[in-house]
């Protein structure tokens, strides 16, 4: 269960968007960073649909580089 601030969410995410002002964001179908490809969302970028990802994710990561493994703590 990918979890935001005091919030937990698993499998509930349709749309999403990157309102950081630094890093990237990765969203995950498994925990910790499984499932597949990760879907990348740009600083200021989003999906009102997900596609395939609807109602799959499970865990997120934010990174400031496309290419860093990254953390789950947003800066």
């Amino acid at each position: 269960v990918m979890a935001i601030g005091w919030r937990s969410y698993g499998d509930v995410i349709s749309s999403t968007f990157n309102n950081g002002r630094s890093q990237n964001s990765y969203l995950y179908k498994g925990q910790n960073q499984t499932g597949g490809k990760g879907l990348l969302i740009l600083r200021g970028q989003g999906f009102g649909n997900v596609g395939s990802y609807n109602d799959e994710i499970e865990s997120g990561y934010f990174s400031g580089t496309l290419s860093s493994v990254g953390s789950a703590l947003c800066r």
